[in-house]
């Protein structure tokens, strides 16, 4: 079992029920990154409505309080189950108190004749023609799982530049990619506007993040093209909108993240 795969890992205990656990390797912070929490929420959803014909189409994640290390239970509640489109709510909480959240729509697939697909058959770079990033200490802990290829970036903490970025990232222990996986994946950049940051945050976090899910992952794909720039920035927020690609240049999500930046100096009983 792969990294990714033990992380999301699910036990179930009653048809809406289910418990994960969280461990330190998979820090960001003060707990376990956002992405491993809307991979378990997807994959509970998935499990809940055990029906192929059924896809997540959008979810939006609220992130209450850090995830910390530890047994948590990951709760289903369908809202309203349709023949076309069900709305889903899925709790991830731990002695009665949520941490994260996720409000989803699940939906079979319609047929449509007014197409509109802008940007849909991207050429993209090779891997092997862009920078590698290495990995350092100063890094998230979760990051020794994962590789980062960089297009394109402005530094962080310069105060400078254009707050963009745009490479592939994987996990080093590859994975076949399923919506869980994505959904981890989707949730692994750090924010492209750290490049308007004269010096490191003393703390930074995602408030919540909204995925349009445009097409199924393609499981045989290891790799996701990410292209994030900053929308917003001010009064100590941040917003990030972007798109992932598969390897064939094809779109398969939207993102939206709204982010907090404390710019306060250090704690001062923090080394």
């Amino acid at each position: 079992m792969t990294p990714i795969d033990q992380a999301l890992k699910l036990t179930q205990k009653t048809s809406s029920l289910y418990q994960a656990h969280f461990t330190k390797d998979w820090y960001q912070g003060r707990g376990v990154y956002g992405g491993i929490q809307l991979g378990l929420m997807l994959k509970a959803a998935e499990t809940f409505i055990d029906n192929d014909d059924f896809v997540p189409r959008s979810m939006t994640c609220h992130y209450c309080e850090p995830a910390t290390e530890g047994p948590v239970d990951v709760r289903v509640q369908m809202l309203r189950a349709g023949k076309t489109i069900s709305h889903l709510q899925v709790f991830i909480e731990r002695d009665d108190q949520i941490i994260s959240s996720s409000l989803m729509s699940w939906g079979r697939q319609r047929d449509m004749e007014a197409v509109h697909t802008p940007d849909d058959q991207r050429t993209l770079p090779s891997k092997k023609d862009i920078l590698k990033v290495p990995h350092v200490d100063r890094m998230p802990v979760f990051c020794q799982y994962v590789q980062f290829y960089l297009e394109s970036m402005s530094p962080p903490y310069l105060g400078m530049g254009e707050p963009s970025i745009k490479g592939y990232c994987e996990f080093i222990e590859s994975s076949p990619l399923t919506f869980p996986v994505l959904g981890a994946m989707l949730d692994m950049w750090w924010p492209s506007g750290g490049a308007l940051l004269k010096k490191p945050p003393r703390n930074a976090g995602t408030i919540d993040l909204s995925i349009h899910f445009l097409r199924a992952p393609t499981p045989e794909d290891d790799c996701i093209y990410m292209d994030f720039e900053n929308h917003w920035q001010r009064d100590g927020y941040s917003g990030e909108y972007g798109h992932a690609y598969n390897l064939k240049g094809e779109k398969i999500a939207s993102i939206r993240q709204w982010i907090f930046f404390d710019e306060r100096p250090p704690h001062p009983n923090k080394d």
